[in-house]
């Protein structure tokens, strides 16, 4: 029997036979299957995780035409390993080139101000900054603050300038915003500017910096866009805070992380892109697709898609940031339940067969917090790479489309439209869409499902059409599922979960199953 329905304004005239047996499940085995992965171990004490890679170099030296630039080694702090470096985008003055181990060097051929962008990546994290150096020429660019060459309101601009030789000038030439500038430094060569409030579309604003002693100046223009993330926030004090982490991974392959590898493997990264930071189409795309998780998993919980929620919203909030100055579990392990700490939920690869996912208890009767991610002993969380087996299986309708072509530059307006979510057309703009909808809504699903395992729910006995919490259920794009009543009833009580967000607690916490004296296997066959 065809099945129909509308995906992304497109009539769908088929369903896949198969897609996604999850629930903590791969085809044939249970949550945590035959490994018997334990629930409750011991915790490993206050402590937050290992600092995340940072490049600290955000400035460097200006050059003279024909002269040789003084050698500048870029810095970073927080590797696990060591660092390689390389240009991910821009350009850097003729006759000058950055070495993978960090060095910037060469002669500069041509005057003129150039602006590139290094990347870092020790295998296991990266990050990115642009850097801007100014050949025998005054230069100024935006530092820090745009995303895809867009400013987000809310979000504040920082702005350099260099080798001005006199006091330096910014006038607003064109301000659709309503922005201010805020600042002008001149010991930091620094330019603080914040952009107004974006009701509509698109705005543009315009900023000259101009070199008062010798006239030269540089316009600078950018759009300015509603912020897509202002709503996914932590939520501390109120909520139950969890943080699905794209960035670990267990195993190695050429791609920044398990989850790089899979938009590799759907056609949403280019796979000769396997740097850092990948093209501005793959970042664009990486960036649509985490939203969407949280787009999809949000609604589970009873809140709007973009994190918002009203009185019948479940104590629980998905920031999309990082959270600088709270406390997270080590890699791999606990951290013990204290105020204004987060769990997180890793999207990993695992070669271990039989599980799918799997979640630490938390209750009463565990009062630390949990940390589904890798390590040594555990390896548990959502395996992006198995779940891209059943994203191709499961949401085929546009075949080898995007696999034969991965995403380019000319799909940045597409990308855009999604990230702001506006309309599209067109058969390459639905292939997309498609893709990225059926990896987050696969994505989404297994976690909020391994979420509830660690609120205390077991799975849905005997099976019920469309309960999340169902051992096995397909995914597919026609597939409807839910938290069933009850297990909304025990999510009600028990989230936010024990001593979250600094506050004390109250209410009745959801009752947990009995814990074994040494473990608790939370699946079984």
């Amino acid at each position: 029997m065809q099945e129909t329905g509308s995906i992304h304004g497109r009539s769908i005239g088929r369903l896949s036979a198969i897609a996604l047996l999850f629930a903590c499940a791969s085809l044939t085995a249970g949550c945590g299957g035959a490994q018997g992965e334990a629930g409750f171990v011991s915790g490993i004490g206050p402590g937050g995780q290992p600092t995340a890679l940072e490049i600290l170099t955000t400035t460097v030296p200006d050059g003279n035409v024909g002269a040789t630039y003084n050698a500048t080694q870029l810095a970073a702090e927080g590797a696990t390993g060591p660092i390689t470096w390389e240009i991910v985008d821009g350009d850097l003055p003729p006759g000058m080139t950055v070495t993978a181990d960090g060095t910037l060097f060469g002669t500069p051929l041509d005057k003129g101000f150039y602006t590139f962008t290094v990347g870092a990546s020790d295998g296991l994290e990266n990050d990115t900054q642009l850097l801007g150096v100014s050949v025998d020429s005054f230069g100024a660019y935006v530092e820090s603050g745009l995303q895809f060459g867009d400013a987000w309101s809310g979000n504040s601009i920082t702005l350099r300038y260099t080798a001005a030789s006199g006091p330096v000038e910014v006038t607003s030439l064109q301000n659709g915003s309503g922005g201010t500038i805020v600042s002008v430094n001149p010991q930091t060569g620094t330019i603080a500017y914040m952009p107004g409030q974006v009701f509509t579309t698109e705005v543009t604003d315009e900023l000259r910096v101009t070199d008062s002693a010798s006239g030269e100046y540089v316009d600078i223009r950018f759009p300015v866009r509603a912020n897509p993330v202002s709503n996914h926030i932590a939520r501390f004090g109120s909520t139950d805070v969890w943080k699905i982490d794209f960035n670990r991974k267990v195993g190695a392959h050429p791609f920044a992380s398990d989850w790089h590898a899979t938009l590799a493997r759907l056609g949403l990264r280019h796979p000769a892109s396997t740097g850092p930071g990948g093209t501005e189409a793959d970042r664009l795309t990486d960036m649509v697709c985490r939203i969407e998780v949280l787009r999809h998993i949000n609604p589970l919980f009873l809140r709007n898609a973009d994190g918002t929620g009203d009185a019948e919203a479940l104590g629980i909030s998905f920031p999309f940031e990082d959270l600088p100055g709270y406390v997270t579990p080590e890699s791999g392990g606990r951290v013990r339940a204290q105020p204004y700490a987060y769990n997180v939920m890793s999207l990993i690869d695992t070669n271990v067969l039989g599980i799918f996912g799997a979640a630490y208890v938390d209750a009463v009767g565990n009062p630390d917090l949990e940390h589904n991610g890798p390590g040594s002993d555990h390896l548990l969380g959502v395996f992006v790479n198995r779940i891209a087996d059943y994203v191709v299986v499961g949401f085929d309708d546009y075949g080898p489309e995007l696999v034969n072509q991965p995403v380019r530059e000319s799909d940045i307006a597409t990308l855009k439209a999604l990230l702001f979510d506006t309309p599209i057309s067109g058969l390459r703009a639905e292939a997309l869409s498609y893709t990225v909808h059926g990896l987050a809504k696969s994505v989404s699903a297994v976690v909020a499902h391994e979420i509830g395992h660690s609120c205390g729910l077991i799975h849905t006995a005997p099976s019920r059409l469309g309960s999340l919490m169902n051992y096995a259920t397909v995914i597919h794009e026609q597939a409807e599922y839910a938290f069933i009543q009850s297990d909304l009833d025990k999510l009600r009580m028990g989230l936010p979960g024990p001593n979250r967000g600094a506050v004390a607690l109250s209410k009745p916490l959801v009752a947990a199953p009995a814990l074994p004296e040494h473990g608790l296997q939370l699946c079984e066959d």
